[in-house]
């Protein structure tokens, strides 16, 4: 009679050449992920500086009789025009 034996606890492994290889490739892609990262890091923190600035110009050189410019002055009826979740 041929005996069955449990199946093993413990899933099979690649070679490991193939496990080198995913992850190199994963490596690689986290790298390049973080530089993507860092660059628009950059660039936004760069933009935001740069719009701070001409806020500040606004309000140096606005009239007296103009209120500040700024948060209270946006316009509430403006919606988004797309949402992302």
């Amino acid at each position: 009679m041929a005996t069955i034996s449990p199946p093993s606890s413990r899933p099979s492994t690649p070679p490991p050449e193939a496990s080198l290889s995913t992850l190199s490739d994963l490596l690689e892609r986290y790298l390049h992920l973080l530089d993507q990262y860092t660059t628009l890091r950059a660039q936004l923190s760069q933009d935001l500086s740069s719009g701070f600035l001409s806020l500040a110009q606004a309000n140096f050189n606005a009239p007296s009789h103009v209120r500040r410019y700024g948060q209270d002055l946006y316009d509430e009826r403006m919606r988004a025009t797309l949402r992302v979740d």
